[in-house]
């Protein structure tokens, strides 16, 4: 961790790289894909939740049909 730009230069696009270190870097990068991955596995689980749900609610009754004559 040495050799870190100080100032306005941290800021900027090529310091503020030098401040992570590759492993850090690829922490976060898979703390973002894991969070991502997180809220569509839930956004999944909630759009289905009524399908699941149906699965186990007493099924309908047709109302009866009269003959076709």
């Amino acid at each position: 961790m040495y050799n870190q730009p100080v100032g306005p230069a941290a800021a900027t696009g090529v310091g503020a790289l030098a401040m992570f270190t590759m492993q850090e870097a690829m922490f976060w990068v898979l703390f973002a894909v894991a969070v991502f991955a997180l809220i569509g596995a839930a956004s999944a689980v909630f759009r289905t939740a009524p399908a699941i749900r149906s699965l186990y609610r007493e099924p309908r009754r047709l109302a009866p049909q009269q003959p076709i004559r």
